[in-house]
C-alpha cells in the first residue's frame, strides 16, 4: 500500500542542524500553530531526554500569528537534529503530522505536542520496549496536570508492560484500558507506512487512527509508568469550539464502526457517541440527543442499557453529568490516564 500521495516540497524545509552520520534511530514529529510561548518548553525537554540519538521535526503551521516560525527557527539549533517545515497547506494537527511523518527517517516515531510535558525517559524507555518485544507500537501512561505540571514520580515504583495480541489488544482498547492519544505512543515507522497509517484531519484524528492502528498490528506493548504529563492548557484545540469537537468525536466512531464489526465493539461505540455528544454545549447537545440518528442507535444498540436509556429520557441530567465526570474525574488535574496493568 502506498502512503503518501502529498509531497512536501523541499524548497519550504529549513535543513536545521545535523550532528554525526545524520542516521538516527527516532523521529520526534512536533506540529505547531500558535505555539510559540511553548517551543523554548518543549525544546528543553527534548534537550533533556536521556537518549539522544533522535531527529527532531517541527511542522509549522505558517497561518501561525504568535511568531512561531520564527522562535523554532531561532531554537531548534539546540537540538543535535532539528528540522522545520513550515506548512501553508491549511491542515489540521492529524494533516501536520502526517507531514512530519513523510520527512522522517528514523526507525521509530513519536509525535509530540509542543504543550505537553515528556518524562526525559521518554524516548529511551519507549525505543526499549519497542527493540525488547518488538511490536508495532508501545502506548505508556500519561498524567493531567494543568499548565505548569510534569512528570513527578514515586521513588521504587515498580511498573509492568503487557503485550497482546490483535484481538486481546482490540478488546482491551473497547474496555478503555489503553487511551487513544497518540503522544502517549511510539511506533515503528514502517509499521505506519506500509499500511498506509495516516491521520485524517479533524479534532479526534486520534481516535480513528488508533482504531486503524490496532486492527492493523500483530502485536502491541502497554506500559504503565507514565512517561508523559498532558497539559490542560489555554488556547487548546481540545477547548476550542466544543460542538465541532463532539460532532467529529462522533464521527470518528461512526468510521469505527466500518473498522470493527464485532457487535460488542459497536455497542461500545455507540456509548462512546453519547458521551462524546456531552463534550458539546448544552444546545448542541439536546440536538443530538433528539436526533434520529441517535434514537435509531439506541433503539439498535443501547436499548436495555441504563446509559442509553439515560441519555434518551433524562438528557439534561445526563449532559451534567457527562460535564462533571469529565472536570473531576477524567480530566482531572493529578489523575492518570491508565490503571496500573495486572
Amino acid at each position: 500500500m502506498i502512503l503518501f500521495k502529498m509531497a512536501v516540497r523541499t524548497d519550504s524545509i529549513d535543513s536545521g542542524t545535523d550532528a554525526g552520520t545524520g542516521q538516527f534511530d527516532v523521529s520526534v514529529v512536533i506540529p505547531i500553530r500558535n505555539g510559540a510561548r511553548y517551543i523554548e518548553g518543549c525544546i528543553s525537554f527534548l534537550k533533556a531526554q536521556t537518549y539522544q540519538d533522535f531527529e527532531a521535526i517541527f511542522v509549522v503551521d505558517t497561518r501561525s500569528d504568535d511568531g512561531s516560525l520564527e522562535k523554532v527557527r531561532e531554537l531548534a539549533e539546540q537540538l543535535p537534529r532539528s528540522t522545520v517545515i513550515p506548512q501553508d497547506q491549511g491542515k489540521r494537527l492529524g494533516g501536520n503530522r502526517n507531514i512530519g511523518l513523510e520527512a522522517s527517517s528514523g526507525e521509530y516515531i513519536w509525535f509530540l505536542d509542543v504543550d505537553d510535558a515528556p518524562s526525559p525517559y521518554f524516548i529511551e524507555e519507549m525505543r526499549r520496549l519497542m527493540i525488547e518485544n518488538p511490536v508495532d507500537f508501545v502506548c505508556c501512561n500519561f498524567l493531567n496536570t494543568n499548565e505548569t505540571g510534569t512528570i513527578r514520580e514515586k521513588p521504587g515504583r515498580t511498573y509492568r508492560t503487557k503485550v497482546l495480541e490483535r484481538d486481546q489488544a482490540l478488546i482491551a482498547r473497547n474496555d478503555e484500558v489503553f487511551p487513544v492519544s497518540s503522544w502517549c505512543k511510539m511506533f515503528s515507522r514502517s509499521f505506519l507506512v506500509d499500511n498506509g497509517l495516516l491521520f485524517e484531519e479533524s479534532f479526534a484524528e486520534d481516535v480513528v487512527h488508533t482504531y486503524r492502528c490496532v486492527d492493523a498490528c500483530t502485536r502491541i506493548c502497554l506500559y504503565d509508568r507514565p512517561l508523559y504529563a498532558y497539559r490542560q492548557t489555554r488556547g487548546s484545540i481540545c477547548r476550542g469550539d466544543l460542538d465541532a469537537r463532539g460532532l467529529s468525536e462522533i464521527k470518528s466512531y461512526d468510521e469505527v464502526d466500518d473498522i470493527c464489526t464485532d457487535p460488542v465493539i459497536l455497542r461500545k461505540n455507540a456509548i462512546m457517541k453519547i458521551r462524546s455528544s456531552g463534550h458539546m454545549s448544552y444546545r448542541g447537545f439536546m440536538e443530538f440527543t433528539k436526533s434520529e440518528r441517535n434514537r435509531a442507535s439506541y433503539e439498535k444498540y443501547l436499548k436495555g442499557s441504563f446509559e442509553g436509556w439515560w441519555n434518551i429520557h433524562i438528557s439534561s441530567l445526563y449532559w451534567l453529568a457527562i460535564r462533571t465526570y469529565v472536570a473531576l474525574v477524567y480530566k482531572r488535574n493529578g489523575s492518570y490516564a491508565m490503571k496500573k496493568l495486572k
